[in-house]
């Protein structure tokens, strides 16, 4: 497929969704309900949905393992692209969709570092063992667990033919996706609007990935 600014319509949307509601977040019922009277936007959802779940440490550390799970899914294509990059003795001897990953998966690490360094909201919760809140919005386990995934998740046909093993690792890779999601939201150690936008955003980056895979020249051709 062949690039147009009409491939870049949809993706350009989800930017804009993201950003508008980036821009609520931290504009829109804005109230001290945090720890140590931090504030968080949206107010009223964040603290109706905080007070109903508490935090829950198994949950907690599932999605923690997950997370683990993710960064071997991305270990494994550096190691194939490194592979490569020696056999061949230069970049143009590696795939261009690993480059491709790379490239994403090197914009997830420096917006997990980002986020995590950069405040603009804190967890509802202090928690065991620390003195203070951390930063919290978005989760950036749920931005890395879905971006990683759904990266792997289109990239697996080019590289896995037989079916059956298609099949298990594209459920892995949902799996992986749906149950950080899941357990992030649920052990309270975020605010709902943090997995939101971390959803958000893995939705941008990854509709502007699945764009710029689809034009890559198929494996055949090349």
């Amino acid at each position: 497929m062949k690039l147009s600014l009409k491939s870049f319509v949809a993706p350009i949307i989800v930017l804009v969704i993201s950003l508008v509601f980036c821009v609520l977040f931290l504009t829109y019922d804005v109230q001290a309900i945090g720890p140590n009277g931090t504030s968080v936007g949206f107010a009223g959802i964040n603290g109706a949905f905080a007070s109903k779940f508490g935090f829950n440490e198994t949950l907690y550390k599932i999605s923690d393992y997950l997370g683990y799970l993710s960064i071997l899914g991305v270990v494994i294509f550096a190691c194939q692209g490194l592979y490569q990059l020696i056999k061949y003795r230069g970049l143009k001897g590696v795939d261009n969709e690993i480059l491709l990953l790379g490239g994403i998966f090197l914009l997830i690490f420096i917006l997990y570092v980002l986020f995590n360094e950069v405040a603009l909201n804190f967890r509802p919760i202090i928690e065991p063992g620390k003195i203070e809140p951390e930063a919290s919005f978005p989760s950036s386990h749920v931005l890395m667990a879905s971006t990683v995934m759904g990266a792997i998740f289109v990239a697996l046909p080019t590289y896995v033919k037989n079916k059956k093993f298609l099949l298990a690792l594209k459920v892995v890779c949902i799996l992986i996706f749906a149950g950080t999601v899941i357990c992030r939201l649920f052990c309270g150690i975020h605010w709902v609007t943090d997995i939101a936008a971390g959803l958000l955003i893995s939705s941008t980056l990854l509709s502007f990935f699945k764009v710029l895979y689809s034009a890559l020249p198929k494996k055949e051709e090349e």
